[in-house]
């Protein structure tokens, strides 16, 4: 699948673009489903989320969208839901045909992916978004998620009206859950471009930009191992046992006046 990836983003160089488009990953701590919605299904084996479209059920809108901001876990860890946007209102759509991402983790203590799948709508066929053999599951090392579509509709901005956006402003890919932080310095989440690139149906990966999260300039679609400058998401370290003395001690003294 590797390989097919790279040949999309080479294709894509070769067909040009009229003009550069831009991508936007990003992270989201609140759950996307709201009354009227189907669940979010049990992944596969291999990760993937197969479900089929819903009519007139939009997702919830990622606060993260709105405000502009990487969410924060506490210690504890938890899910961390991942969308992707971009240059909406194009008339011609933007169709990303190859998205090949690494998640990397560092600082804290005891961080990891423990599980997580990657969201393909499988019907019907004009809604379909991913060949059945891309790595839906990003667990292990590297964690990877690599969406390619060959024959498929790809992630598509303007969307597909297909349930799993929101209200076509963003695009519902895939989540991850996260284990607690037991260090004393907060752990850093970063997406990062996987040596399979990101493509671009017709667009060219020397001038389309991808944006990972909020806060920092975009890359280049082959810029392979390049990351965000700023964490993308982070999990909060745990309280030094002197800081919540002093939080006890001021309760204290706000009880005693």
């Amino acid at each position: 699948m590797k390989r097919i990836l790279a040949t999309l983003a080479g294709l894509s160089m070769l067909a040009g673009a009229a003009s550069a488009a831009n991508l936007r990953l990003f992270f989201s701590a609140g759950d996307p489903v709201g009354p009227g919605h189907n669940p979010l299904p049990v992944p596969a084996a291999n990760g993937a989320m197969n479900v089929a479209a819903q009519a007139a059920v939009p997702l919830l809108t990622p606060g993260e969208l709105g405000s502009s901001t990487n969410p924060a876990l506490t210690p504890a860890g938890g899910r961390l839901h991942l969308w992707g946007t971009g240059d909406l209102g194009d008339p011609d759509p933007n169709v990303w045909n190859g998205i090949g991402v690494r998640i990397a983790i560092s600082g804290g203590a005891g961080v990891g992916i423990t599980a997580g799948g990657g969201l393909n709508v499988t019907g019907p066929t004009t809604a379909r978004r991913w060949e059945t053999g891309s790595d839906f599951n990003p667990t292990g090392s590297p964690a990877r998620y690599n969406f390619i579509a060959v024959t498929r509709a790809g992630l598509q901005l303007p969307a597909l009206t297909d349930g799993w956006g929101n209200n076509d402003n963003a695009v519902y890919l895939g989540y991850i859950d996260l284990s607690g932080n037991t260090g004393a310095t907060a752990a850093e989440v970063r997406l990062v471009v996987d040596d399979a690139g990101i493509s671009r149906q017709s667009g060219d990966v020397t001038t389309d930009r991808v944006f990972f999260g909020f806060g920092d300039d975009g890359l280049r679609g082959d810029a392979f191992g390049q990351s965000s400058t700023v964490a993308d998401a982070t999990v909060a370290a745990v309280p030094e046992p002197a800081s919540m003395l002093l939080v006890g001690l001021a309760a204290l003294a706000l009880r005693r006046r």
